[in-house]
């Protein structure tokens, strides 16, 4: 049960992480972006690159990977 609330925990930063960015049903930008948020979006593709999620890339079904991976968007270092 621990695990599972620690897994609800991970969830609910990366949600809190992207809540800031408006989108639509399929994913995309929703209505007209202001230069500021272009610029948001911008950092955010370049960050979830980084991170190893983009084209193909970095996908595990692993969950500590996936959580690593939140960490690292999220600005923290998992090698402590």
């Amino acid at each position: 049960m621990n695990k599972d609330k620690k897994k609800e925990k991970k969830l609910q930063e990366l949600h809190e992480y992207l809540a800031g960015y408006k989108i639509n049903v399929g994913g995309s930008p929703s209505g007209t972006l202001s230069d500021r948020e272009k610029v948001e979006y911008s950092r955010l593709a370049t960050e979830l690159w980084n991170t190893g999620w983009g084209l193909g890339i970095g996908y595990s079904s692993d969950w500590q990977a996936f959580s690593n991976k939140v960490d690292i968007l999220r600005g923290y270092s998992t090698h402590q």
